[in-house]
């Protein structure tokens, strides 16, 4: 069977070369061809004309195939961080089964995990902080802590030095809603720089009443920092929204005060001042709840005597009748 050159249709397109180096090339050719399926039919009639065509061919498949890897690589990438988010919820579920946790901490554990998930796409800034030089690391807390440290009142005083120190020694912390941070009668041993969001005070650990509420730039529990050995919550504090907060916990600042002992004294002056105030309040407080019950007691006999003259009158009356 012979063909003409540059058509369609070819039964045999070997039998036009004459050389067997000739036929090994258009050999590889058409095993392209027919593997890849690329391109019309027509066969190319000249060696040089076949050796363009093999090389188009094996420039169009590796740029096909690079296009493709890189898709490829854009796409695991991006779907990577959606992988780890699985596998720690398969972990939080096994943890949940294997320790046999309630429904309602198992929803808020869950609950956690998935709000901070979206809040931050697994980014920790904890992790992130670490990942910097000491240098870098103790400019980014500056940045972020210096001008709330300083509103402190009982930092205000101090020197330059040893408010940027606190700052170093400040965690970066998160909790979604509804989540108590401070429970009325547990020992303090941190105090709290709210960044973002809003908390609710309330003087029973049931939160039944909030008589103050709190948003981003507060800061709460600083007497726990004044007192030696911590000092016992007299209000709980729930988050209303989602929060960002840091934390500087009392450990960090007696080691801190070791090495400032200027700061040292003024602290341990405010904190005697403070603890004087308070004893004065509860001393307040517990004579007015004396006076309130001496009262309560005083209205009771009155309305008893009132009750049994009421009765002996009534008795009295029915004698004579």
């Amino acid at each position: 069977t012979t063909s003409v050159c540059g058509q369609s249709g070819i039964l045999n397109p070997f039998l036009q070369f004459q050389s067997l180096g000739k036929m090994y090339l258009a050999g590889t050719y058409f095993g392209f061809h027919t593997v890849a399926n690329f391109g019309p039919e027509n066969i190319p009639c000249t060696t040089g004309e076949m050796m363009l065509s093999f090389m188009s061919v094996i420039i169009g498949l590796a740029s096909f195939a690079l296009i493709i890897g890189e898709i490829d690589s854009i796409v695991r990438e991006k779907n990577k961080i959606n992988v780890w988010f699985r596998e720690k919820l398969d972990e939080t579920h096994k943890f949940i089964d294997r320790h046999k946790l309630s429904p309602d901490l198992s929803q808020r554990i869950l609950h956690y995990i998935e709000e901070g998930w979206r809040r931050n796409r697994g980014l920790e800034d904890k992790n992130l902080l670490e990942s910097l030089s000491g240098t870098l690391r103790r400019d980014v807390q500056l940045c972020l802590h210096r001008r709330m440290v300083a509103d402190v009142p009982f930092f205000r005083q101090c020197s330059k030095e040893f408010v940027d120190a606190v700052c170093e020694k400040l965690e970066a912390g998160w909790c979604p809603p509804n989540e108590i941070l401070i429970h009325k009668g547990s020992i303090g041993m941190e105090m709290y720089f709210l960044h973002e969001g809003e908390v609710e005070v309330s003087a029973d650990p049931e939160m039944t009443h909030v008589f103050a509420r709190m948003q981003g730039g507060s800061f709460f529990g600083e007497l726990a920092l004044l007192h030696e050995g911590g000092l016992l919550r007299t209000a709980s504090i729930r988050s209303t929204t989602y929060c960002e907060y840091a934390t500087l916990k009392k450990g960090d600042l007696d080691q801190l005060l070791l090495r400032f002992p200027r700061e040292k004294k003024m602290l341990w002056r405010m904190s005697q001042q403070r603890k004087a105030r308070s004893d004065q309040l509860e001393a307040e407080e517990a004579a007015r709840s004396h006076a309130a019950i001496i009262c309560q007691r005083a209205i009771r006999q009155y309305r008893m005597r009132k009750l049994l003259d009421v009765t002996d009158t009534s008795i009295a009356s029915g004698s004579k009748a």
